[in-house]
């Protein structure tokens, strides 16, 4: 399907495969994962200065690719030039990034276009192609309800291209399989704590998830990484978890059937509100952690919404 005045063609809203993920290859140039709202504020003053540099020799400046230290962004040549810019250092080092991809029951879901277990999948593959076009270690967790396949970060190529066909596999076996909805916080808490084992100081992890359906536990896990890493989290909600449906809302798990009239706005509203409340306070507390949370919904592609959020050039 071809959207309106676009040129992108895309093969599936339910599923990923292999040959998509290599496909989005041609989408992944232009961004940089600095949105023009809220994330400035939180790379600037103090934290910078702390942060930046291992005493390096300055060397140039270059325009901002992703997987480039967000640290070292020369924010005066920026400001002249209205493009971000990097300052390149001599024997800068390779930065490890990690992708971490939720491919959990409770991603495989959407009442609009796309399941959200998809939309994580594109995320994740334009996200691997931006970084290994830059020539950084990319490293990769993609996990479910019951196990995750962790690659550490690695600048061979095979153990690279392994990361698309581990998002394959896990998205497909999500779609193919009767997973039951079972509570994914110890594989989560599992993957985190070897994430930390592994970790060096400088990587970026990008972390691609629901946070709703994420324990408070394991999100205070998240933010402790902070202390050692950048991260950039996106969260992926559908309308109906944030608001009032049009229709009546049918459910169906296997044998069991169950529909929720729309008159009764007193239990939406409720839920709503609920999810609403959990958002505003995971938001706020990553703010107070600087990182940056990146909302996407399933009603649009991916590289949609990175276009429309991200400084994109077209």
């Amino acid at each position: 399907m071809k959207t309106k005045n676009s040129n992108i063609d895309y093969k599936s809203k339910v599923n990923i495969s292999i040959e998509y993920l290599y496909e989005l290859k041609k989408y992944s140039y232009g961004f940089n994962f600095l949105p023009n709202y809220k994330i400035q504020s939180l790379l600037s003053g103090n934290y910078l200065s702390n942060l930046l540099g291992q005493g390096l020799d300055f060397q140039e400046v270059r325009e901002y690719v992703l997987g480039d230290d967000i640290r070292k962004i020369d924010w005066k040549i920026s400001a002249r030039t209205n493009a971000l810019y990097s300052k390149v250092y001599t024997e800068e080092r390779e930065r490890g990034v990690w992708i971490i991809t939720d491919q959990s029951s409770y991603m495989k879901f959407g009442t609009v276009n796309y399941l959200k277990s998809v939309i994580a999948g594109e995320i994740a593959g334009l996200s691997f192609w931006r970084i290994f076009e830059h020539g950084d270690k990319i490293g990769s967790v993609v996990f479910n309800d019951i196990d995750y396949n962790l690659l550490k970060p690695s600048n061979v190529f095979k153990n690279k291209i392994n990361l698309l066909s581990n998002l394959e596999i896990y998205n497909n076996h999500l779609l193919d399989s009767e997973i039951e909805m079972v509570n994914k916080e110890d594989i989560l808490k599992a993957l985190l704590s070897e994430i930390d084992n592994y970790k060096e100081n400088n990587q970026l992890l990008i972390f691609i998830t629901d946070i709703l359906n994420i324990s408070e536990d394991n999100f205070n896990r998240i933010m402790n990484l902070r202390r050692d890493v950048d991260i950039i989290i996106f969260n992926i909600n559908d309308i109906a978890e944030l608001e009032l449906p049009e229709d009546n809302v049918n459910l169906r798990y296997k044998d069991l059937y169950l529909e929720i009239d729309k008159r009764n706005k007193k239990i939406f509203q409720e839920y709503k509100l609920k999810n609403i409340d959990k958002i505003r306070k995971l938001q706020a507390q990553s703010i107070k952690n600087r990182i940056p949370i990146i909302s996407m919904n399933t009603k649009t592609s991916a590289i949609e919404q990175i276009r429309t959020l991200l400084n994109i050039k077209q």
